[in-house]
């Protein structure tokens, strides 16, 4: 029982199925490439608008961690302290699921991106 079992999840000895894009895979690469251009691009036209915000750092994570039951976030401020300057933080993966497609994407980052400097600075998000 247990020999057939395995024969029928690997009949043709292509082994498990896993994901269809891992992260080595040139095609997730690529992808995680367009997004931090994108990024890049967003941040140097906020950070030419607002001068205040070089002493910011600003950071991607793919994922965040955030307590089971809550919204997933798609960005986090963390306010400066005495040890440390203000972090902003966008998370990519659910920023991606938001996107139809790769034409709204840069969109939704610059959003998001808007966002938190809004929250940082204590400003309506119109006037980012």
């Amino acid at each position: 029982m247990n020999d057939a079992r395995r024969l029928r999840r690997d009949r043709r000895g292509r082994g498990r199925r896993g994901p269809l894009l891992d992260s080595v895979h040139p095609a997730a690469r690529r992808r995680e490439l367009v997004f931090e251009r994108s990024y890049a691009g967003q941040l140097r036209a906020l950070r030419r608008r607002h001068p205040e915000l070089e002493a910011v750092r600003f950071g991607l994570q793919r994922v965040p961690v955030f307590p089971a039951g809550e919204d997933l976030p798609l960005g986090r401020v963390l306010p400066a302290s005495e040890a440390s300057p203000a972090h902003i933080v966008l998370f990519r993966r659910p920023i991606e699921t938001r996107a139809q497609d790769s034409r709204e994407l840069p969109e939704i980052i610059g959003e998001v991106l808007r966002q938190q400097v809004a929250l940082l600075l204590g400003i309506d998000e119109d006037e980012v």
